[in-house]
């Protein structure tokens, strides 16, 4: 998931960034300054930076299948053949019927570059869900391994340290005909064989 917060981050200002240009474009299509055209054009270029920087091309996934992938094309392809266009025609000082092409496309252009940061947002989600569920399953085993951990060390050495003390107990109260069925070959084993 490292990243996503980034991503998210970036995409979520492209919406902002989008507005931004569309006000831009309308003074400069009102007004005809040429600084507009100029701040316009740095506008576009860093909502184009921004759309393929890194981070949100870190959270892309390889299969172009994925939703995820489908409405980062579709933003990208919905920016390339129609807003930039329509932004960048050159300013005649005088308003233009293509100017309201470009403030009516930016809802539904806004609105695809929302579902991306929702796509974005739920691939980010599902990541913490399966690490979620690998960090519960890690937990339950680890639990297990000194469940079974404990119960070994219970049955092959404090039980049978405890019947040697027992034994050591009886003998050392005089009892010499004491016997332990501990005679195996580890140390333990050996350790019966030699009180016996």
């Amino acid at each position: 998931i490292q990243g996503s917060g980034e991503a998210i981050n970036l995409a979520g200002s492209l919406r902002m960034q989008s507005w931004r240009m569309a006000s831009i474009h309308q003074r400069l299509q009102q007004d005809g300054k040429p600084e507009y055209e100029e701040i316009l054009k740095q506008a576009v270029s860093r909502f184009e930076s921004d759309l393929k920087s890194r981070p949100i091309l870190a959270v892309l996934p390889d299969d172009e299948t994925t939703p995820l992938k489908q409405v980062y094309r579709q933003v990208e392809n919905h920016w390339r053949t129609r807003i930039k266009p329509d932004l960048l025609v050159p300013s005649t000082g005088a308003p233009m019927a293509r100017d309201t092409t470009v403030l009516d496309e930016i809802p539904e252009f806004v609105t695809h570059i929302h579902d991306l940061v929702k796509q974005i947002e739920d691939a980010a989600e599902a990541k913490i869900l399966v690490m979620r569920v690998i960090l519960g399953a890690s937990v339950i085993a680890t639990l297990l391994v000194v469940i079974l951990s404990i119960y070994l060390v219970n049955n092959i050495l404090v039980h049978p340290l405890r019947d040697l003390l027992e034994l050591a107990d009886e003998i050392g109260q005089g009892n010499l005909a004491v016997r332990t069925d501990l005679t195996g070959e580890d140390e333990i084993g050996r350790l019966g064989q030699a009180f016996n």
